[in-house]
């Protein structure tokens, strides 16, 4: 598994990317569709991923079921809860990122 998303191209900045990329990925506009949108972290990817970047990760809420949505990118999407999850395989990283999202949020609740 992988999350929506891609490079950023030269010129670009993460956001304007996340804005492309989700066009591009499911036809949907970032601005329109997608609420409570907000930065969650940036990963400095060194190691453990195909080439060395740094990876931007937003967050938010499609209102949509999984049928509704058009992905152009891909073989099919999923959404899984926490537990789930945890135990999915992952491209790279990716694996790494999901699981500091759930702790993150994990944490906010014993808060």
């Amino acid at each position: 598994w992988d999350l929506l998303g891609g490079h950023v191209e030269n010129g670009e900045t993460p956001e304007e990317a996340l804005q492309r990329e989700i066009k591009e990925e499911l036809n949907l506009d970032v601005r329109k569709d997608i609420g409570d949108l907000h930065f969650f972290k940036r990963f400095d990817c060194f190691e453990g991923d195909v080439h060395l970047n740094i990876k931007y990760i937003y967050v938010g809420r499609i209102d949509k079921e999984l049928s509704e949505l058009q992905l152009n990118e891909g073989e099919r999407l999923g959404f899984f809860p926490p537990e789930e999850a945890r135990k999915l395989l992952f491209a790279n990283i990716i694996g790494n990122i999901v699981k500091a999202y759930i702790q993150s949020k994990q944490n906010l609740y014993k808060q």
